[in-house]
């Protein structure tokens, strides 16, 4: 808990729709179940986009959770290197964004045709503001010149559904707190918070997911049914969830968000637990923000020792680093006035009033710019310079607050305005501002202060969900509640990572307690069985003529029904998702999701013709692996036993180089899918993006055949089972109407 003027603050960030709410406000033409007319409400046709010839092999990719880059600043981010090779793949782009040649395994030969996307596309809290940063920027190849927020148009279909971020808010008064401004000094704090656990500083949410609608769903209900999609024209989606057909495959895209909760009059577990997991979450959460508190206390008490000694002159030494520090703010807030200028100039005749407001923006940037300066040189001339620097460093933290507001509001106004190059180059200089003031606010008292957040301390605690919880019963099926494991301790986690866990844990928890019978998205299901029958009946009357006639039928979403990461592993909205759809999944043929940030390939004894894929590793920085390795399995045994009642019995991952042991690795790997169309089969290769070293600024390379563990006997995992991974390098899947899935492997 944060203690700030006798308040105390504990750090509670997310909070989440309730499904009803989603299903009320974002079901485009209403919520009604079933019939022709609510069908054609959900429909895609696209339009003057060339089809594969009948026969002849296509290919689609595939990628999830991304919307990341805004942390990186000017270095190329994760994500913007696995949409550069995606874009290479169909054919849009043949260099990095920094310039440099594409490296690694080659590009397809025939361009991929269609790009699907399983949600999380604007981290933290889908901000209508980072949209131009998180995705259309990274997908900027994928778009025509003048795409922007308020209008995307790409050249080729690409066909997002929502993730549970795109629908978060700010909880209660944090996101007061955050667009009041620096007049209390609150939003100083967790500005520095943020900055100190690398995380993006979030300073509001999507509304309720407004700012996904409005990006991508055609909100005039009154639009023509099936909505016509024609990539370089335009380019909506007809509602939160849709299908679409292009060729031979038939998808369905749907809205996982509003798919966990029970139908009503039955019992719910999840609900009956949910005051118990609140509890736990935040006595986690509270836990988590007393190591940030003493983290604050022991810096606070470290930054008065350090600024007593700058006072008395003991620490000229440190002067060079904050010269150069200051130096490069100043430098980069001068070129993004300069690029603002340019950017204003291009658009004075075709867009007179963006141009002034441009100008405004830059004489601004100017502004502050001068300011800094002039602290910075005043401090420079004098004869011990880090006393003087010290004497004004609260007017520079002032100024810091001040530049975070400004490029706030800047973002909210340039995402609504085309591509150009002086966008380009101002967006650029923009990131790099960014950069320096988290570098010179991480420093700003001499080298980067380490203290107990870098050092964790806390002992291992219960987490919220297997506090609450008891295991699933295995001859029932039933969830009796959340499965966890106790938590890892403290000083072997990362602490941020830990702290976005727990605050996604808490907004689920309150959204579980306030779950209602209208929670259950019925219209959406029924929706999805009509159609996958449907599409079954058209390729059976197909095959009457050509028996080998196929209609691929293809599902994503965002939730997984099974994973094996961490932070989702068998919670509420992956088990109640599984609960609703699994039995109609089984009349696709491929179930694709992300929300776990990672590659899976799963399979269940419960489906066994069924191919589960989680592709979750399309560009959010923080990667994690799986439950089924050396150094988590035994915390999260419960979990474990859960997965394998349901039916798991074989298990492929990634997230970073494979090591002997079957663990994780920092050394990350990110991923995409390319998806092969082929007469009798369809063919999944999972394609790794990694970097050739751990500087930030290393080049990126394409990877494949792609490196993975393999838990080739899940049970064996049971307590006291033999339990084995193997390091192998996957060149596909092999999928076939009828058949388990088969790898294909290269060792």
């Amino acid at each position: 808990m944060l203690t700030l003027f006798g308040l105390h603050i504990n750090l509670d960030w997310f909070s989440h729709p309730a499904d009803r709410e989603i299903i009320r406000r974002w079901t485009v033409g209403g919520a009604t179940a079933g019939g022709a007319d609510e069908t054609r409400r959900h429909e895609l046709a696209i339009e003057g986009a060339p089809l594969p010839a009948p026969g002849a092999p296509w290919c689609l990719l595939v990628l999830g959770d991304t919307g990341d880059s805004d942390r990186f600043g000017a270095h190329v981010s994760p994500q913007s290197a696995v949409a550069t090779f995606m874009a290479q793949d169909c054919g849009l782009l043949q260099e990095m964004p920094d310039g440099k040649p594409i490296a690694g395994a080659p590009a397809l030969e025939e361009a991929a045709r269609m790009v699907l996307h399983t949600g999380d596309v604007n981290y933290l809290t889908g901000e209508q503001r980072l949209y131009d940063i998180n995705f259309i920027d990274p997908y900027r190849a994928f778009q025509t010149p003048k795409s922007h927020f308020h209008d995307l148009v790409f050249r080729l279909p690409f066909l997002p559904v929502p993730g549970n971020h795109d629908y978060y808010d700010l909880h209660g008064w944090v996101s007061k707190i955050m667009t009041i401004g620096s007049w209390i000094g609150l939003s100083k704090v967790l500005t520095h918070f943020f900055y100190r656990l690398n995380l993006s500083v979030p300073l509001g949410g999507s509304d309720t997911g407004a700012a996904y609608m409005k990006a991508f769903v055609e909100s005039d209900s009154e639009s023509p049914q099936p909505l016509p999609y024609r990539p370089g024209e335009r380019t909506k989606l007809p509602n939160r969830y849709y299908q679409v057909r292009q060729g031979n495959v038939h998808c369905f895209a749907l809205d996982s968000n509003t798919l966990d909760a029970p139908p009503p009059g039955t019992s719910d577990p999840w609900k009956e637990n949910a005051t118990a997991l609140v509890e736990q979450s935040q006595k986690t959460l509270s836990d988590l923000n007393d190591q940030v508190q003493r983290d604050r206390d022991w810096e606070h008490q470290e930054t008065a020792r350090q600024r007593a000694a700058m006072q008395a002159g003991h620490l000229e030494e440190l002067w060079p680093r904050l010269q150069s520090l200051l130096r490069e703010v100043a430098e980069g807030a001068d070129a993004l006035a300069r690029a603002t200028e340019r950017w204003a100039a291009a658009l004075e005749e075709s867009q007179s009033e963006a141009a002034q407001r441009l100008k405004t923006l830059a004489q601004q940037e100017r502004d502050l710019h001068d300011r800094w300066q002039e602290i910075t040189t005043g401090a420079a001339d004098a004869p011990l310079p880090v006393v003087a620097y010290e004497t004004r460093l609260d007017e520079l933290i002032n100024l810091q607050e001040a530049w975070l507001q400004h490029l706030a509001s800047r973002d909210e106004f340039t995402v609504t305005l085309p591509a150009a190059p002086e966008y380009e180059a101002a967006r650029q200089a923009r990131l790099e501002v960014d950069g320096r003031i988290g570098r010179w606010c991480r420093e700003r008292i001499g080298e980067s202060l380490p203290g107990p957040c870098a050092q964790p301390s806390c002992d291992a605690e219960e987490t919220p969900n297997q506090a609450q919880g008891e295991a699933q019963d295995e001859t029932q099926g039933e969830t009796q509640g959340e499965l966890s494991a106790p938590s890892t301790p403290l000083e072997k986690i990362d602490l941020s990572e830990a702290i976005l866990d727990t605050q996604r844990d808490l907004a689920l928890a309150r959204k579980l307690s306030d779950r209602t019978d209208e929670d259950y998205d019925a219209a959406q299901i029924e929706w999805l069985r009509v159609g996958l029958s449907r599409v079954k009946a058209e390729e059976a009357e197909l095959q009457k003529q050509d028996s080998a006639a196929r209609i691929w039928r293809i599902v994503y979403m965002h939730h997984p029904i099974y994973t094996t990461t961490p932070s989702h592993t068998e919670r509420s909205d992956s088990v109640g998702v599984r609960d609703n759809l699994e039995e109609l999944l089984k009349d696709a043929d491929l179930v694709l999701a992300g929300h776990s940030h990672g590659f899976e390939w799963l399979h269940s004894a419960a489906a066994p013709h069924q191919c589960y894929i989680v592709t979750g590793a399309g560009g959010m920085g923080r990667l994690q692996g799986s439950i089924f390795s050396p150094g988590l399995f035994e915390r999260f045994q419960p979990a474990i036993d859960s997965l394998l009642g349901a039916g798991l019995d074989h298990l492929v991952w990634a997230s970073g180089d494979p090591t002997p042991g079957g663990g994780t690795v920092q050394h990350h790997i990110f991923s995409y899918l390319r998806l092969h169309v082929l007469p009798d089969e369809l063919r999944i290769e999972v394609v790794g993006v990694r970097q050739t070293d751990d500087s930030p600024d290393a080049a990126w390379e394409r990877v494949h055949p792609f490196p993975v563990n393999e838990v080739a006997d899940a049970p064996s995992w049971r307590a006291g089972g033999q339990k084995t991974t193997r390091i192998r390098h996957l060149q596909h899947i092999r999928l076939r109407r009828g058949e388990a899935p088969v790898a294909v492997w290269v060792d």
